[in-house]
């Protein structure tokens, strides 16, 4: 039998993580899980990495971003949003272009070994 944590807070559950993702449905949502007390935001996240996949706004998702790394973390913008129209066929990773990838980093020249750990 596997034993499962429950955290109090946002704050709680990210202070043993290395790497945090973040996948929120809207504004309000990544506001209290970023800022309300005891939020991501109140953790220490200094060497730490934040891959955010929230659907939000541009502005607020900047905001978000720019307050990690504040603290010295790196913060991968990674949103997911619905399309607007439905198309016609679907997009292939691969074939989009990496200059559309938009990624903030305090550090760009970060490795991770084979777990997800920051080296």
């Amino acid at each position: 039998m596997q034993v499962q944590k429950l955290f109090a807070s946002p704050a709680e559950l990210v202070a043993g993580c290395e790497v945090i993702i973040v996948m929120l449905l809207n504004d309000a949502a990544t506001e209290s899980v970023y800022r309300e007390p005891n939020a991501i935001l109140k953790s220490k996240l200094a060497g730490n990495l934040v891959i955010d996949s929230s659907m939000v706004r541009p502005d607020t998702m900047t905001s978000n971003g720019s307050s990690v790394l504040q603290q010295s973390a790196a913060f991968v913008e990674c949103p997911v949003a619905r399309p607007t129209q439905p198309r016609s066929r679907s997009i292939e990773p691969s074939a989009v272009p990496r200059s559309q990838f938009t990624s903030l980093s305090s550090s760009p020249k970060r490795e991770f070994n084979s777990r997800g750990q920051i080296q």
